[in-house]
């Protein structure tokens, strides 16, 4: 890039928003781009945030920002995730853990024999692949791969584990980071774009101001604030992908037990229940077909479940 630095807005906060804005100044720094970057949000628009989990990709995504772990959990109330407990989804109703660590990538495997040796010595022997693994051990027993030493949390595991977390509290939590970054406090009504090339040359507030932009990511979700104006055709895969509704809420935490180290995922009868543990509750929500079950029926088994 040349001349004047290049404006990027980010239209949305929470998790994606400045998450985005985050990673977009941490590579144009690297790449020593000048690149000027807003978050655009709505003061009027909460987020809705019931649990979600990341991957093994997003702790990576904190070391290369900076962000202190300890930090993290602390402010957002996050806890580990080691990976999904699957509840029902065999035939004979029973249930397996899925954990996110690869044994095959720390422990050598001998002359001769494959990468997955390990995995493939489980399927012969009749027994589940999660056994190989360390953090099926960790999902079982509610533990966390850290040991304290002298009032000092030591890390134990040489593997990338992931996170459970309340997006709302995550994206207030990212947004203390953002130094540099513009935080415009207003909601986009419409766009300008140019009329030979349909880019977007502008972003206009509800109270008329203009904001010129070079790109703009849409992080309003289902809203699709920006995509929405965009005049993009669709194309449905709902034949493919039949659940489309979500019905979302919280649970408390039981009493008497520590908090999960891994997502829940039950199958119930039209479409999935997943339940992610931060720290001071639980997020729950159940995915399903509005063309195999109704709103009353799938609260009933909700219930029940």
């Amino acid at each position: 890039m040349s001349g004047a630095p290049k404006h990027i807005a980010v239209v949305g906060g929470g998790t994606a928003g400045w998450l985005s804005a985050l990673v977009l100044q941490k590579a144009a720094q690297s790449a020593r781009q000048p690149i000027s970057i807003s978050v655009i949000e709505s003061p009027d628009i909460p987020t809705v945030g019931v649990g979600e989990g990341s991957t093994s990709v997003f702790r990576q995504v904190l070391l290369d920002l900076g962000i202190d772990e300890s930090e993290f959990l602390a402010e957002t109330g996050a806890t580990f995730k080691f990976g999904i407990h699957h509840q029902g989804w065999r035939a004979d109703g029973g249930s397996y853990y899925g954990p996110i660590d690869d044994p095959n990538a720390l422990v050598p495997h001998p002359d001769g024999l494959p990468a997955n040796w390990l995995h493939q010595a489980r399927v012969a022997g009749g027994k589940p692949l999660a056994d190989a693994h360390l953090f099926t051990a960790l999902m079982r027993g509610r533990k966390a791969p850290y040991a304290r030493k002298n009032g000092r949390l030591i890390a134990l595991s040489q593997y990338h584990y992931a996170y459970h977390f309340d997006q709302a509290r995550l994206g207030r939590f990212l947004a203390t980071k953002a130094s540099g970054i513009a935080h415009i406090r207003a909601e986009v009504a419409q766009t300008k774009r140019n009329s030979a090339s349909g880019d977007i040359t502008d972003l206009v507030m509800t109270d008329g101001t203009a904001v010129a932009v070079d790109l703009v990511l849409d992080c309003t979700g289902f809203r699709r604030a920006i995509i929405g104006k965009m005049d993009a055709g669709w194309t449905s895969y709902g034949t493919f992908l039949p659940l489309n509704k979500a019905m979302p809420f919280w649970l408390d935490h039981a009493p008497d037990k520590d908090i999960p180290t891994h997502t829940n995922a039950r199958a119930l009868a039209a479409g999935w229940m997943w339940g992610i543990p931060v720290r001071d509750r639980m997020g729950c929500g159940y995915v399903f077909s509005d063309a195999h079950t109704t709103p009353d029926a799938a609260q009933a088994e909700i219930e029940a479940a």
